[in-house]
């Protein structure tokens, strides 16, 4: 899609877009060791150890990265087209519940690959 679409398209491409934004950001992400420390939303040290803590940990740093990405261009042509629209406040929250569920999905999937290796898996 390119950025002026943002003026024309439905919420659900929205949305779409801001998927496909979250699960760039998601698969870009530093996966931590288990047993390393690290820095998560409320700004404490969390040490690895299970795979919520690393979901957590993942999650921080995507949110991080997605944010600070806004700041620079090319996504200041997609703020000013969403800014546009005449609904652009239903459209920036379709486009933000896009980039959670494109986070959330890609890091998930990266690490159901990783846990059983990684991490002792209740009743096993």
């Amino acid at each position: 899609m390119s950025y002026r679409d943002f003026t024309t398209a439905s919420l659900d491409e929205v949305f779409a877009e801001g998927k496909r934004r979250g699960l760039g950001i998601g698969s870009g992400v530093d996966m931590p060791q288990a047993g390393a420390r690290c820095y998560v939303d409320d700004g404490s040290l969390v040490e690895i150890s299970d795979t919520a803590s690393l979901q957590e940990a993942m999650e921080y740093q995507a949110y991080n990265a997605e944010s600070h990405g806004r700041d620079y261009t090319p996504f200041e042509f997609i703020a000013e087209a969403i800014n546009e629209r005449r609904d652009s406040e239903e459209a920036w929250e379709q486009y933000g519940k896009g980039v959670t569920a494109g986070i959330q999905e890609t890091i998930a999937m990266r690490i159901a690959v990783v846990a059983p290796y990684w991490f002792e898996i209740e009743g096993e």
